[in-house]
């Protein structure tokens, strides 16, 4: 066996592993994220921060965040909530995306103060007869997908009480909302 084979095969190992330890962690998420610890928080740090750790990686992004009023309190678990705009972030990035913009308001639902958060993508868009069944686990139509990402963000947010849900035009980019239940204001 030449160095050069051996070299690939070694890649290709560590390729399967690194696939094989993704859909677990991500069976896990979904499987076992356990009730979510909510409490008041403000998410206008919690967007910076996650949006940052995106620039450092795809600085081929245009990364656009309008992270609305000054105040945003939202009842949600810090971690999950994060986990949400991880599983989004990427999502878009595996799209083809070269536009991301994200943004959140206070919005009233009936009498009901919520936060929406907004997340716009340019890349590939959602094909129309996907598009019932993107929130399935085990849907992917990526090569290397787990088709679970999506699936832990709906439980996650309705675990929350919030609602999610996306506008998408195939080749034009992808819209995905999120509407969660508004904290008091600390």
């Amino acid at each position: 066996m030449d160095e050069e084979m051996v070299k690939r095969s070694v890649e290709l190992i560590l390729r399967e592993v690194d696939g094989l330890d993704k859909l677990l962690q991500d069976f896990r998420e979904f499987a076992g994220g356990g009730e979510p610890t909510i409490s008041t928080l403000q998410l206008r740090p919690v967007l910076v921060e996650t949006v940052d750790r995106f620039r450092a990686v795809g600085s081929k992004i245009d990364w656009i965040l309008i992270p609305g009023e000054e105040s945003l309190p939202v009842m949600a678990d810090s971690g999950q909530l994060r986990q949400v705009l991880v599983n989004l972030l990427k999502n878009a990035m595996e799209a083809g995306a070269e536009k991301v913009t994200i943004r959140a308001d206070m919005i009233q639902r009936g009498t009901d103060p919520y936060v929406r958060l907004l997340i716009r993508d340019d890349g590939e868009g959602i094909p129309p007869e996907r598009s019932t069944s993107i929130f399935q686990p085990y849907n992917s139509t990526r090569e290397r997908g787990t088709g679970l990402g999506l699936a832990v963000v709906q439980r996650i947010i309705y675990d929350h009480r919030g609602r999610i849900w996306f506008e998408s035009e195939k080749d034009s980019g992808t819209v995905f909302y999120i509407d969660l239940p508004a904290g008091e204001e600390q």
